[in-house]
């Protein structure tokens, strides 16, 4: 046995007695009794070289311990705990064996028991016995075509450019369905859930936009709420001004120096100028915005003259008298 189970509550109230040389070689003849599974030998010299006990202080101990916890049988030291325990393990080491044997069976009757489906006498010597056994099945043969015969080309025509006109109406029904990407989502303004595709508007253009509640916006606007709404009306979508502490942080900003609607849409122009296209995020335009105020500050003028130092006061003498 290389583990057994070691209570210790229970060997310090049995042992508790014990001196330091008793307790110690107690503890190596559980150890040696365990390790060799059987009793130990009856001669108490042959017991003490097994547990290199060789003082003759430690032979005592071994003999003291013997005594108190073990019995001496035909086979030799024996104790009635130990034979429990290794009677116990063998029964676990029995029944893992079994189940092991009873799993390993099985998996060899599936084994062989897989036998290969048997041959079709009349399958053909030479076919392919990879090929797929359905294809051709319920298919027509149809002649090759020959790549010159105009006949067959216009035959063909049709179906081609039927395959092409059916493509391309797809093509411009996705098209007309996903508004550009740099115009931004705007919210839909239908309350319909199934709106219909010819009529609504699409999000971010024109109608779109005009589809949007008119909110009264001051210019320039007076708050973080007036330059949102700017930019609800403009068509951006809810999801592009939420969240956003660097752009409510810069349109405070531009509340506090007074940026103004034209400077806004200044600043959109630039982007489609550089881009190609509007962003669809508002906080693209605080750089230029910024741009914007910094060409806009006057320049600082002339440094004024450095004043005069005033002349330093007489001090007043005064004579001992």
């Amino acid at each position: 046995m290389n583990y057994y189970s070691f209570h210790i509550g229970d060997y310090a109230k049995a042992t508790g007695h014990l001196d330091c040389f008793e307790d110690l070689f107690h503890r190596r003849l559980l150890d040696l009794y365990y390790s060799r599974e059987e009793a130990l030998p009856a001669e108490v010299a042959a017991v003490c070289r097994l547990l290199r006990a060789h003082a003759p202080e430690h032979k005592e101990a071994v003999q003291s311990v013997l005594g108190e916890y073990f019995n001496l049988g035909e086979t030799g030291w024996t104790q009635k705990r130990c034979e429990e325990e290794i009677a116990g393990a063998a029964l676990k080491r029995s029944a893992a064996a079994d189940s092991a044997n009873r799993r390993w069976q099985k998996e060899s009757a599936k084994t062989e028991g897989a036998k290969p489906p048997p041959s079709d006498p009349d399958a053909d010597p030479d076919a392919d016995p990879d090929a797929d056994p359905d294809a051709g099945v319920g298919v027509e043969s149809v002649p090759p075509l020959h790549p010159h015969d105009p006949g067959d080309a216009n035959a063909l025509r049709p179906h081609c450019e039927g395959i092409a006109n059916a493509l391309r109406t797809h093509s411009a029904g996705i098209a007309d369905a996903l508004p550009p990407h740099c115009e931004g989502i705007a919210p839909n303004p239908n309350p319909n859930p199934n709106p219909d595709p010819n009529t609504a508007p699409n999000a971010g253009s024109a109608a779109a936009r005009d589809a949007i509640p008119a909110v009264p916006v001051p210019d320039p606007p007076a708050s973080v709420g007036d330059w949102l709404n700017f930019f609800h009306r403009e068509g951006f979508g809810p999801a592009a001004m939420q969240g956003s502490a660097k752009l409510r942080a810069a349109l405070g900003g531009w509340v506090a120096r007074g940026v103004d609607q034209a400077m806004l849409r200044l600043a959109m122009q630039i982007a489609q100028q550089r881009l190609g296209c509007r962003p669809n995020l508002p906080s693209y335009y605080i750089d230029i915005v910024a741009d914007l105020l910094a060409a806009s500050a006057p320049a600082p003028g002339p440094a004024a003259p450095p004043r005069a130092a005033a002349p330093a006061m007489a001090r007043p003498v005064i004579e001992d008298l």
